[in-house]
């Protein structure tokens, strides 16, 4: 995997990373449905994103590109941004 993607553990062993789109930013790239938590439906916000077999990101969350500070969608895709 290249160094733009940093692989994120998952129970059944899918292919779940995160792809860097720009600094602080990266896009969740995974193979099953997702569950999420909205903020606010009209500004694409959501408190959570949950991949089939993890990991489960929330705000605040600690990943290996840092703590998580907000969760968008943008023409489709879940924007994770850190801080």
């Amino acid at each position: 995997m290249q160094e733009d993607k940093i692989r994120l553990p998952n129970r059944h062993n899918e292919r779940v990373y995160l792809e860097k789109v720009e600094d602080n930013k990266y896009k969740l790239v995974c193979e099953t449905c997702l569950r999420v938590g909205i903020i606010n439906n009209n500004d694409n916000q959501y408190s959570f994103i949950d991949p089939s077999g993890g990991p489960m990101i929330s705000i605040g969350s600690k990943l290996p590109v840092g703590t998580v500070k907000s969760i968008r969608e943008e023409s489709k895709n879940f924007i994770i941004e850190v801080e």
